[in-house]
């Protein structure tokens, strides 16, 4: 069974990005997808650009629904964030949140938004990085790095906070959130370095390691190949393609239940 927990359509190329997922599901044999409609050009979507990506997001798990999983996209420092994030929660059953790159994500105005997820016990799936766009220069201004994923986390024990892409950089990522047990990451994109998904099941434990690609963004084949290639046991891979997706996107287990 494969559980990708990190994938996306793009508002600017929806329909080639549909087609494309469907392929990737059936050439892989992934049992399920969970996806956030976003858009690369613009890490700020206003309010109706934010409900537009939502929508097609939401069409797309109803056309689909045996294998399509649906994420709410919130651009916290819209005036809107909590009622969007309700309108996913309660109107469209979500997965769960997905924040990118509005502000530093321990920025006290994610709070309400945060509080909303814990009430309705989902994870927040949050674009983290550590790469740069010249020297010094991020890529994203206010792209969240693993500090600021610590720092919410501490804030909010109670939360399930799912730190995307490892951090940008496992070696650099994992030590920051290891004393936070409500911190999982998942190892979507394609910056994952030879021996980086060993450090990081050997720092974390394989409980808190979540299959994730990033597709159509990043090839799927390189993503399950880090998982196929990787020097861990046959339940360990089981853990990280599927079991601890169904632990910990189920409503009924809470940050801080035994793993």
């Amino acid at each position: 069974m494969i559980i990708d927990m990190h994938g996306h359509i793009f508002g600017s190329n929806l329909e080639q990005d549909q087609r494309e997922v469907l392929e990737t599901i059936d050439r892989y044999g992934i049992d399920l997808a969970f996806l956030s409609a976003i858009e690369l050009t613009n890490q700020v979507p206003n309010e109706e650009e934010t409900d537009r990506l939502n929508a097609a997001q939401y069409a797309f798990e109803a056309a689909h629904p045996q294998h399509i999983r649906s994420y709410c996209r919130v651009n916290i420092v819209n005036k809107n964030a909590v009622e969007v994030a309700r309108r996913g929660i309660y109107g469209h059953n979500v997965v769960g949140l997905k924040f990118l790159s509005e502000c530093y994500m321990d920025d006290h105005r994610a709070d309400p938004v945060v509080e909303e997820a814990i009430k309705a016990n989902i994870p927040i799936l949050i674009h983290t990085s550590h790469k740069a766009k010249g020297p010094g220069v991020p890529m994203y201004p206010l792209e969240s790095h693993s500090g600021h994923i610590a720092n919410l986390a501490a804030r909010y024990p109670e939360a399930k906070i799912i730190m995307a892409h490892t951090g940008g950089n496992a070696y650099l990522a994992v030590k920051n959130v290891k004393n936070h047990p409500n911190v999982a990451v998942d190892i979507s994109g394609s910056l994952m370095r030879y021996g980086a998904l060993e450090y990081t099941v050997k720092h974390l434990g394989a409980k808190r390691v979540l299959f994730g690609s990033d597709f159509p963004y990043v090839p799927f084949a390189v993503c399950i190949g880090k998982v196929q290639d990787a020097e861990l046991s046959e339940g360990i891979k089981e853990d990280i393609l599927y079991k601890n997706a169904l632990r910990i996107y189920d409503k009924t287990w809470k940050a801080g239940d035994p793993l």
